[in-house]
C-alpha cells in the first residue's frame, strides 16, 4: 500500500528531458562573471590591445590625412610648428608608407598574439579546475547536456579571443573607412574587411577549441597553458618559415 501510496504522488516519468536552449548561455554568463571578478588580471591582458589599437587607428587616420595633403590636429595642424615639421617630412612619401592593406594585415597578425594569451589564459583552466575541483558533477546534475557544457566554456574563451583580435580589426576597418578620401579605402580594399573579420573569427574558434581541448586532458591549468601555447607557437613558426622559404606571405596571412 505504501508503494502504491508513492506512485500516486509521484509518478513515473516516462518522457524524455528536453534541453534548455539557455543553459548554455547561463554557463557563459557564469564564467564571465567569475572571469571578471579579477579585474587587476584583466587589465594587464586586455590594456595591450586596446592600446595598440587606438594607436594603429591613429597610424590610420594620420596617413590619410598626410595623403590629402593636410596635417592631423594631433600633431599641431597645419599652423603648428611640430605640424609643420612633421607635414614636410611624411608628406611626400605618404602614398608609399600609408599602405594600408598591408598595415592592417601586419596589425591583425600583432593582434593574434594578444588573442592567443587571452583565449590560453581564461580557457585552460575552464575544464580542466571543473574536473580537479568536481565541479562538472554538480553541472550534470542539472538538466545540461555535454553539448551545452562545452558550448558554454567555448563561448567564455570566445569571448575573449573576440576582445583581443575581432574588436580591434573592425575598429581600424571603421577608422580607415572614414579617414579615407571619398570612401576610396571600401571602394579599393573593401574585401579586407570581410576577409580580416572572417579570418579573426576562424583564428578564434580554432584557438578556442585548441585550448578547450588542451584543458580536457589535465586537472592543472598550467599543464594546459604549456600544450597551448606548444601548439600555437609551433605552429606559428612553421607558418613563418614557409612564409620566409617560399616568399609567400599567405602562409600567415592566406587573404594577403
Amino acid at each position: 500500500m505504501k508503494a502504491a501510496a508513492n506512485l500516486e504522488v509521484y509518478r513515473p516519468f516516462a518522457g524524455t528531458l528536453q534541453e534548455k536552449p539557455r543553459a548554455a548561455i547561463a554557463l557563459w554568463r557564469a564564467g564571465l562573471r567569475v572571469a571578471f571578478r579579477r579585474k587587476l588580471t584583466l587589465l594587464l591582458l586586455l590594456a595591450p590591445p586596446a592600446i595598440a589599437t587606438v594607436i594603429f587607428s591613429f597610424v590610420v587616420y594620420a596617413g590619410y590625412a598626410l595623403e590629402q595633403g593636410m596635417t592631423p590636429d594631433a600633431l599641431g595642424g597645419d599652423a603648428g610648428v611640430i605640424g609643420q615639421v612633421a607635414g614636410t617630412m611624411m608628406r611626400d612619401a605618404a602614398a608609399e608608407a600609408l599602405a594600408v592593406r598591408k598595415q592592417i594585415v601586419g596589425f591583425h597578425l600583432a593582434m593574434s598574439v594578444f588573442s592567443l594569451l587571452l583565449v590560453a589564459w581564461y580557457g585552460a583552466g575552464l575544464i580542466a579546475e571543473d574536473r580537479r575541483s568536481g565541479a562538472h558533477l554538480l553541472l550534470f546534475a542539472r538538466p545540461l547536456t555535454r553539448t551545452s557544457y562545452v558550448l558554454g566554456r567555448f563561448l567564455v574563451v570566445a569571448t575573449f579571443g573576440a576582445l583581443g583580435s575581432i574588436a580591434p580589426t573592425i575598429v581600424v576597418c571603421t577608422v580607415a573607412t572614414f579617414a579615407s578620401p571619398d570612401w576610396s579605402f571600401v571602394r579599393l580594399e573593401g574585401d579586407l574587411i570581410w576577409k580580416s573579420i572572417v579570418y579573426a573569427a576562424a583564428w578564434v574558434t580554432s584557438m578556442s577549441a585548441l585550448v578547450l581541448a588542451a584543458s580536457s586532458l589535465t586537472t592543472r591549468k598550467p599543464y594546459a597553458l604549456a600544450v597551448t601555447f606548444g601548439i600555437a607557437l609551433g605552429l606559428g613558426a612553421i607558418a613563418t618559415l614557409l612564409a620566409e622559404l617560399t616568399r609567400e606571405r599567405a602562409w600567415r596571412a592566406p587573404w594577403l
